[in-house]
């Protein structure tokens, strides 16, 4: 597989992974990638391996991106559920209180 492939595959696995908010798996490609990056690096001799690896640096880029805000939205998607359910309990505990009267 050569450089264009390899980037190619890590890209798809990243999106993948995003995608299913497979968090672990997106923790253990950001360890991966930063092995493949350095060796990629050391392996980019030619003028179109450096322009390759640049372009792939960008998209991979946009790719963290992407995963970010994803990650930001669950986050956010968290919190609304558990500010509900935290109304819902302080309304439950609140009937359960009045009864006692």
């Amino acid at each position: 597989m050569n450089l264009k492939q390899q980037l190619a595959a890590i890209t798809l696995k990243f999106k993948t992974a995003s995608d299913q908010k497979e968090w672990a798996e997106l923790e253990k490609l950001d360890a991966d990638l930063k092995v493949s990056v350095e060796r990629f690096v050391a392996l980019a001799k030619s003028e179109e391996d450096k322009k390759q690896l640049a372009h792939f640096l960008e998209r991979i880029q946009v790719v963290y991106r992407l995963v970010t805000a994803n990650a930001e939205k669950h986050r956010e998607e968290i919190a609304k559920e558990l500010t509900q359910l935290s109304k819902e309990q302080k309304a439950v505990a609140s009937y359960q209180n009045s009864g006692k009267f």
